[in-house]
């Protein structure tokens, strides 16, 4: 596989639709359980930097130096063809969830068969050796974790909403909003399938307000 020209988006939100679609109609709800996207892989598991430190005895701070990313980073064993995701447990809830859903979005969009080398690192996207498939994770975290036709579906009006009903990171929650103001009255076809699938989670929603 080669590294694409542009952000696939079309291609992410397909992906995304996809990944909710296997999962249980009571699974389709926000926050998003990360443990239940993993779950549907058999090739892909998920630890810690702590984790990681006592299993093979060595100091936190030498697990992010071998990592080199102090959030999080994704592993890939070409031969056994499994991944393992690693995060850094003593970050925010947010940002943990974030870093685990950006990792995900590397194995989901198959970018480790797209570069040379066993990990890709989650830091600054603008310090990255393949800065295209780090904005690619990026965006299929934020439409995972919080996916705009639900959160419009919601009638979501403020980031702190974001923030609480998806589990982000302050930061990652006003970026969400903006996105959200930006998008406007558009809907396609992908925003009706997206609250087809979540519309139990929203009828449920709405009838709490």
């Amino acid at each position: 596989m080669q590294i694409p020209q542009k952000i696939r988006y079309r291609y992410i939100e397909n992906q995304v639709l996809k990944i909710f679609t296997k999962l249980p109609a009571e699974k389709r709800r926000l926050p998003v359980n990360m443990n239940d996207i993993v779950g549907l892989r058999n090739d892909c598991v998920i630890t810690t930097y702590q984790e990681f430190s006592v299993q093979f005895k060595i100091p936190v701070s030498k697990v992010i130096k071998l990592n080199e990313s102090v959030s999080g980073c994704l592993h890939y064993d070409p031969e056994s063809r499994h991944y393992i995701i690693m995060y850094n447990k003593r970050a925010c809830e947010g940002r943990k969830n974030w870093t685990q859903a950006h990792e995900l979005g590397h194995v989901f969009l198959g970018h480790s068969l797209m570069i040379e080398g066993s990990h890709i690192a989650e830091d600054d996207i603008y310090f990255s050796r393949y800065p295209l498939l780090e904005k690619e994770a990026d965006y299929f975290a934020s439409i995972l974790l919080a996916p705009p036709p639900v959160l419009k579906a919601l009638h979501i009006h403020s980031e702190d909403e974001i923030r609480c009903l998806c589990g982000l990171s302050g930061a990652a929650a006003g970026y969400q909003y903006e996105s959200l103001l930006r998008s406007g009255n558009c809907i396609t076809s992908w925003d009706h399938d997206m609250i087809h699938i979540f519309q139990s989670f929203i009828s449920s929603y709405k009838s709490k307000l």
